[in-house]
């Protein structure tokens, strides 16, 4: 795609877009040369109806009607003046109907609405009288159109239209489909995600936040254990524990359930060397020291994992299915 290209369909709006313009916004937007096909790129609207009671209104203000998604031209006065009997000239043939109100399913519902407002403003009616006595749609088709007494007409019908805006119940649940629509976008992709995590990680392949929950499961281990070491009750072996030795233990406990996830062998050279690459806490002299240190604590993990304490273990085993939240 050319620079050109790219920036042509950055900028061009799509239906979504258009429905979320307020009032004025549309009745603007409608005015453009070719809105139905911006840059070149064919808008598709959705060709709802309406059921139920239809559109209930008051002085040109929609108070109540059936939700219409995908429709941003409804009773919008420029739209639909413009373009409800729009022609084009075809070779051979010569004029030729090219409105998309003629197949539309809300059309009479739509011009009831139009006409309603036309009414609702004395300057709208007066400004839309001007346009019909200035020859009104008929005179778009002409190739002198721009300049003539009708294109000025017309101008000053829209600009009337742009400064009369009316509302409708239609606008904030069209706000509401939408946000919706997104919140269930929202939750399939988490879902996706989260197949694809559990999918990746049947395999052995851990991602960033696989590792942090693990890293999260050893801070809830720690609290406890900090806990269990002021109790006078506490197992020998884990009260003669410096806090320093405790943090390094936890931390190996961590590479380890990382090895174990990722189908790995687990050994005390293998952490070690993680805990190198990482830049982890290591205060031994060596590798070797590092190694031997790593080996001592893998023996008290084991050990504190089947040591009982209240009611349960001192040091209870990662589970992948509870810790793991997707």
């Amino acid at each position: 795609m050319s620079p050109a290209s790219l920036g042509a369909a950055v900028n061009t709006p799509c239906v979504r877009q258009l429905d979320e313009l307020s009032y004025r916004e549309k009745t603007r937007y409608w005015t453009q040369e070719n809105p139905w096909n911006p840059r070149g790129a064919r808008l598709r609207f959705k060709n709802s109806t309406i059921t139920g009671s239809g559109v209930l209104m008051r002085d040109g203000h929609i108070d109540a009607m059936p939700l219409l998604v995908g429709r941003p031209c409804f009773g919008i006065l420029t739209a639909f003046l413009r373009y409800r009997d729009a022609m084009k000239v075809v070779k051979g043939r010569g004029l030729q109907p090219a409105s998309r109100c003629g197949s539309c399913k809300v059309r009479t519902e739509c011009e009831r609405v139009v006409r309603n407002r036309l009414m609702a403003a004395p300057a709208l009616r007066q400004a839309h009288e001007e346009w019909l006595l200035a020859e009104g749609p008929t005179s778009f088709a002409r190739p002198s159109w721009k300049g003539s007494h009708a294109y000025r007409a017309w101008g000053r019908l829209c600009s009337v239209a742009y400064q009369t805006p009316f509302t409708s119940v239609n606008d904030r649940a069209v706000a509401d489909y939408y946000g919706q629509a997104d919140q269930e976008a929202l939750r399939k992709d988490r879902q996706r995600q989260q197949r694809v995590r559990r999918k990746q990680r049947r395999a052995g392949i851990l991602d960033e936040w696989d590792v942090f929950e693990i890293q999260v499961g050893a801070a809830y281990r720690s609290d406890d254990l900090v806990d269990a070491i002021s109790d006078p009750d506490a197992p020998r072996i884990l009260r003669q524990l410096p806090t320093e030795s405790l943090v390094e233990l936890l931390e190996v406990w961590i590479w380890r359930e990382v090895l174990k996830a990722e189908r790995a062998k687990v050994t005390a050279a293998g952490i070690a060397r993680l805990i190198v690459q990482m830049g982890w806490r290591n205060a031994s002299a060596n590798f070797a020291a590092l190694s031997t240190r790593v080996s001592r604590d893998l023996a008290r993990i084991e050990r504190f994992e089947k040591l009982p304490w209240r009611g349960w273990v001192l040091l209870p085993p990662f589970d992948p299915q509870l810790e793991f939240s997707s």
